[in-house]
């Protein structure tokens, strides 16, 4: 995919990223609330940590985003998927708004899952844009906005909105995730149009060989483990710490500050120190000491 002329389409670079920014912060927006606020509702709601466990399986669209991922580039364009999944999250989040999910845990979980494919989708027109406006140099640059507008998106989801749903309810909750959605659609309102990529979709065939090729390449297996361990020890636990919390006797507003306010701004700081060592330290020992570092992380929570 050949990256396009910003100015040649009427793009300036201010405007990019702020389309970019907005784009990353719809993403993080309810995945923060359905990763860090939900477990704490449906705690207090009187479901079991089991039932609560099973919110984790609602990160399957983001693993599974790169089967679709080839199809959504070479169809329509950008703008059009960014309008259709952006407006359909706000549609959503007012829908449920009419609500109490808490009561049923069939439909809440099946809300959240699809409010999952939606972010999950508009990250891949959103990475696939970003590929297409940006130069190499602008990427490092882009890279630290994405972490940083997600975490913001995260804050909002699963600190703002628990603090407000500890103040209001469900309907007002809801409402706000709808307007704040809103607001991140008006950049993609004024983008201008850019032409999907000019190649043809690839064949369902052609797309699974592809990936049986990459999955055999040497140490492909290693890197998979090594990304499996380093994500599901931290996705265990940020589930179920929630309702843990909400069990030791901590209000949902206390909950809020910690999680949403305190621990994302610490997971931003750690990105950027990571990312600041990383140039530092061999890729190996960077590895093995920021995961170690994680796990003892873990071992206080026994405490």
């Amino acid at each position: 995919m050949n990256p396009l002329d910003p100015q040649a389409v009427g793009v300036s670079r201010a405007r990019t990223f702020t389309l970019l920014g907005a784009l990353y912060v719809a993403q993080g927006l309810p995945f923060g609330f359905f990763t860090l606020a939900l477990p704490v509702l449906a705690r207090e709601a009187g479901y079991s940590l089991k039932a609560i466990s099973a919110l984790s399986l609602l990160a399957a669209p983001w693993a599974l985003k790169f089967m679709w991922a080839a199809y959504l580039d070479h169809r329509w364009t950008p703008r059009g998927w960014l309008l259709l999944l952006q407006t359909t999250g706000v549609i959503t989040a007012l829908a449920l708004s009419r609500f109490d999910l808490t009561s049923q845990f069939a439909l809440l979980f099946a809300a959240a899952f699809f409010f999952n494919v939606i972010a999950a989708t508009q990250d891949v027109v959103t990475d696939a844009l970003a590929v297409r406006l940006l130069d190499a140099r602008e990427r490092g640059p882009a890279n630290a906005l994405q972490v940083g507008a997600y975490r913001l998106g995260m804050m909002l989801g699963g600190g703002a909105l628990l603090w407000i749903a500890a103040r209001t309810n469900w309907t007002v909750m809801f409402s706000t995730m709808a307007a704040m959605l809103t607001l991140t659609l008006l950049p993609v309102l004024t983008m201008p149009l850019i032409s999907r990529a000019g190649s043809p979709a690839p064949r369902a065939f052609a797309l699974a060989m592809g990936w049986i090729q990459r999955l055999r390449a040497p140490g492909m297996f290693a890197m998979l483990a090594v990304l499996l361990c380093y994500r599901l020890g931290d996705q265990m636990v940020s589930t179920l710490l929630g309702p843990f919390l909400l069990d030791f006797g901590l209000s949902k507003s206390a909950i809020a500050e910690m999680k949403g306010a305190v621990g994302s701004l610490s997971s931003l700081a750690g990105a950027l120190a990571g990312g600041w060592l990383v140039f530092r330290m061999r890729r190996r020992m960077a590895l093995l000491a920021f995961g170690l570092a994680q796990s003892l992380t873990f071992v206080a929570y026994l405490g």
